[in-house]
């Protein structure tokens, strides 16, 4: 079994061996604001967890792993972010209908509120909303109602809760 252990200055990989956990790894060095697990599914091979870091630099450092028991964290993408004294949240979201793995996150910019990147294999995750006219959001989740096979976003801001439904449209 593996434990990602989120400590002020680090993420650290242990791995359970011979009846005790030890460190055999770390995955970034550094302040890490918040991680993100996407543990893969039907129609996606990997799992991915996504490190959000405000130092030494604002990104999003994106490992892969092919099965949760692993301690085989591949490095894949990293996202620059801006500098921002504001706190960001970020979720992954899959779609099972179309089998994309969304990544969202909330607050990088006060005139850009929500940035969503889709995975598009190789080419990694690509950012596909930047620009925004929602407002400021104070809270991100995912939600999935499984009586309509319905996944949501909910973006919760000062005075409303906003319910997004990404839909992909080929032209």
């Amino acid at each position: 079994m593996t434990i990602l252990l989120r400590t002020p200055r680090a993420v650290e990989l242990w791995k359970w061996s011979n009846g005790n956990y030890s460190l055999s790894s770390r995955l970034i060095d550094g302040q890490v604001e918040q991680m993100a697990l996407s543990q893969g599914g039907a129609g996606i091979e990997s799992g991915y967890v996504a490190l959000m870091a405000s130092s030494p630099a604002a990104e999003i450092r994106i490992y892969s792993f092919g099965s949760p028991d692993t301690s085989s964290f591949q490095l894949d993408q990293v996202l620059e972010l801006e500098d921002s004294q504001q706190s960001r949240v970020m979720r992954f979201m899959h779609l099972p209908e179309s089998d994309d793995l969304l990544l969202c996150v909330s607050n990088v910019l006060p005139q850009q509120p929500l940035r969503i990147y889709q995975h598009r294999g190789a080419a990694g995750f690509q950012q596909i909303l930047g620009d925004s006219a929602l407002p400021k959001a104070h809270a991100l989740e995912v939600l999935y109602l499984p009586s309509h096979k319905l996944r949501l976003l909910s973006m919760a801001t000062e005075e409303s809760v906003y319910l997004l439904q990404p839909q992909f449209t080929t032209l």
